[in-house]
């Protein structure tokens, strides 16, 4: 399957397509990390190599998206400010997500490694997780449409190759990061987690390239109302639910 994904997202790069396929293929993917690896599935102890070697497969799977997200936008001329054809806009160099999107992989991993140490996620909680995660994510890149920045991700209402990785990515992320908090034993870290969620959310809409406010970027995110309500909100959600799990709520 890994291979078979690898071969479908090379012949995108060579044709300079892409679209929904590759999505289907990268939950599949993402489940087969989650089922395949040795001690996986929660029914035994993990030794340390396992542990390792799911973290190192998770981190790949998603730090492997990333790249391929910057690999489209180079090829689509909207990796650095000096490749876009207008010269104005959001190029991927300059998305303060994609950036942090490389440190969340890393995350992600951990919380994978963490939940198979720990009895792992059932089968159905996986399933509901996944869906949710697609939901969520379609929604949030269905929004993004509106934008009328031209940027990496999505251009003229429509989502661009690198719009299409990146929704596939934010629904794995999704459902890791519900099933972490919905469906994982609690633990003190929950609380770095969640501050670490809300910092990335804070980079991701822009907040500190609006601070910088660079020629070649129109955006005003300051005074997005919509981004601060992101924010707000993730921060209440992720330290609301770490607060409940600490006081064992359930």
């Amino acid at each position: 399957m890994i291979v078979y994904f690898l071969q479908i997202v090379g012949s995108q790069i060579v044709s300079g397509r892409c679209g929904m396929p590759i999505f289907p293929l990268f939950v599949l993917l993402v489940l087969e990390v989650m089922w395949m690896l040795p001690g996986l599935g929660g029914r035994y102890h993990i030794m340390p190599y396992q542990a390792i070697t799911v973290f190192a497969c998770v981190a790949a799977v998603f730090e492997l998206t990333v790249v391929v997200q910057g690999t489209f936008a180079w090829l689509d001329g909207y990796f650095w400010p000096s490749q876009m054809p207008t010269r104005h806009g959001l190029p991927f160099a300059a998305h303060g997500g994609m950036w942090g999107d490389l440190v969340l992989s890393l995350l992600f991993a951990g919380m994978v490694t963490y939940a198979y140490m720990n009895g792992g996620w059932s089968l159905w909680a996986v399933v509901l997780a996944a869906a949710l995660g697609y939901l969520g994510s379609h929604l949030m890149h269905e929004t993004y449409k509106g934008s009328a920045i031209l940027e990496a991700h999505v251009r003229h209402g429509k989502l661009t190759e690198v719009g299409w990785v990146h929704e596939a990515y934010m629904a794995a992320a999704l459902a890791i990061i519900l099933l972490y908090y919905f469906a994982s034993p609690y633990t003190i870290w929950m609380w770095l987690v969640s501050a670490v969620l809300v910092v990335h959310v804070f980079v991701g809409n822009h907040m500190v390239l609006g601070m910088i406010a660079p020629k070649w970027y129109p955006g005003r995110p300051l005074a997005s109302v919509q981004g601060w309500v992101a924010i707000g909100g993730t921060a209440v959600l992720t330290f609301g639910i770490t607060a409940l799990r600490a006081l064992r709520v359930w």
